[in-house]
């Protein structure tokens, strides 16, 4: 299995670093609220299956309206 899918939490974490730095390259800024949401899951100690459907529903809810 190779560290663009592997579940193990080494290769998880590279991923996510990779992610970050895309988007720096982008010149997209992480939002203050997923880096806290994401943190604190970690903190908890929250199984990344779980994480995954709390983000869902996480970013369900902040999505922005059209309107804005």
């Amino acid at each position: 299995m190779s560290r663009l899918t592997s579940q193990k939490p080494a290769y998880i974490k590279w991923r996510v670093d990779q992610m970050r730095a895309n988007s720096r390259i982008e010149g997209i800024e992480p939002d203050p609220r997923y880096i806290d949401f994401t943190a604190q899951m970690d903190t908890e100690g929250v199984p990344v299956e779980e994480q995954i459907e709390r983000l869902k529903a996480f970013l369900k809810a902040t999505k922005p309206s059209a309107a804005e």
